[in-house]
């Protein structure tokens, strides 16, 4: 089965890169940030022992004191 491609890189300069980033529409002024709200993340799954987020605790524990310092 041969795929077929939407657009054509063949004749796209190098230094645009792999995505067509200049077709995406710009806008003149950003949305308001102050009404952004972010979700509260948890890194604790008690329910289940052999979750990987569990351990994500830890992990994220010693970034932030690689980011901020002791």
């Amino acid at each position: 089965m041969r795929s077929h491609r939407l657009f054509s890189s063949k004749s796209r300069p190098v230094h645009y890169g792999s995505y067509p980033l200049h077709r995406l529409k710009r806008a003149d002024e950003y949305g308001d940030l102050a009404r952004a709200s972010t979700p509260e993340i948890s890194f604790s799954r008690p329910e289940e022992p052999h979750s990987i987020v569990n351990a994500m605790a830890d992990h994220q524990a010693m970034l932030d004191t690689i980011r901020d310092g002791l």
